[in-house]
């Protein structure tokens, strides 16, 4: 029976990205067996995922519980997918074999910092992949995957046929779609019924964003929960987001989708990851000769030179102005 451990605690996005590898493993290994530490969030999104046979709360209080645990588990290796300090405290002393991350965090400095290099970092899924370096896995080329519950919500009922969703919200402010974007996009795009997404700290944004067409945008930002904004993402006929985990969600179902890149870069290696078995049926919206950008691997509260213009930059667009089919690499447009 050969064990994994997995570890990723956070963010949403960076732990949709550890699916594919979690299902090689449970798929590809002889008596596989899965367990994953991630945070309590995370933790809810993942629960019906058929190829994790258990997920560990990470809490940092019961960290020597955790410890023990793994101690019982007694796991063939230990994927260390976070490589912090809170990741490695978790199995440090341990006797198990365990592999890390490569974060490339040097390189990225230098694409943020100066001078530029010359290639892209590599997607996060193929140097997550590195870690099974001996064992009997490969890429299925089915990229990322996300499991929902049987029921769809109480409020299905409530929703369009048709409808474009649109992301308001981010862990960091300066990554995700600003008000007025969004309020141009629901102008834009003047027949389509919209759904806008986010959690409990987007509400109001997402109220102002319904001004601009209070009968066609419906609000859910703090109104579903994270297997049920997934679900609205599943069921949307097209996804604007930012540099965000519903990008992630989106390729999970295979949905086509417009992604403004902001303060982040695609070229950071934490694209959204369709596999090779799809195609790839996205277009980028950024500014590309902005010398402050990008500002940052993860963003920031605000725009450190208070101008914004990575985003107040894009103008908005009609969702349909070209087809989307057969994109065998995303497209960018300024």
């Amino acid at each position: 029976m050969a064990k994994l451990l997995a570890i990723r605690l956070s963010a949403l996005g960076d732990v949709v990205l550890c699916t594919p590898l979690l299902r090689w493993w449970k798929q590809q290994v002889p008596e596989a067996q899965v367990r994953l530490i991630t945070g309590p969030a995370q933790a809810k999104l993942l629960q019906h995922d058929p190829n994790i046979d258990e997920i560990w709360v990470f809490q940092k209080e019961q960290l020597g519980q955790l410890r023990n645990q793994i101690q019982n588990y007694a796991p063939d290796l230990i994927a260390d997918f976070q490589k912090n300090t809170k990741s490695q405290n978790l199995y440090s002393g341990l006797p198990f074999l365990s592999r890390k991350l490569h974060k490339q965090n040097l390189k990225k400095w230098r694409m943020v910092h100066g001078p530029k290099p010359n290639s892209p970092c590599r997607h996060v899924v193929q140097r997550m992949a590195d870690v099974f370096s001996g064992f009997p896995v490969q890429d299925d080329g089915k990229g990322v995957g996300l499991y929902l519950p049987p029921s769809p919500p109480s409020w299905a009922s409530e929703l369009p046929k048709n409808y474009l969703a649109i992301a308001l919200g981010s862990a960091h402010a300066t990554k995700a779609i600003s008000i007025e974007l969004a309020q141009d996009l629901v102008k834009t795009n003047p027949d389509q019924a919209i759904v806008l997404l986010g959690g409990a700290a987007e509400q109001n944004k997402g109220e102002q964003v319904k001004r601009a067409a209070p009968q066609r945008v419906l609000n859910f930002c703090g109104r579903s929960n994270l297997l049920e904004t997934a679900w609205l993402v599943k069921h949307a006929g097209h996804i604007i987001s930012g540099d965000t985990a519903v990008m992630h969600m989106a390729a999970a179902f295979g949905k086509t989708m417009d992604v403004v890149w902001s303060s982040t870069i695609p070229e950071f290696g934490m694209e959204p990851y369709y596999g090779s078995q799809q195609n790839f049926p996205v277009r980028y919206r950024q500014v590309h000769d902005l010398k402050c950008r990008p500002c940052s691997k993860l963003g920031f509260k605000a725009c450190p030179k208070g101008h914004f213009k990575c985003m107040n930059q894009i103008a908005a667009w009609n969702v349909h102005d070209k087809s989307m089919d057969g994109f065998s690499r995303p497209v960018s447009i300024v």
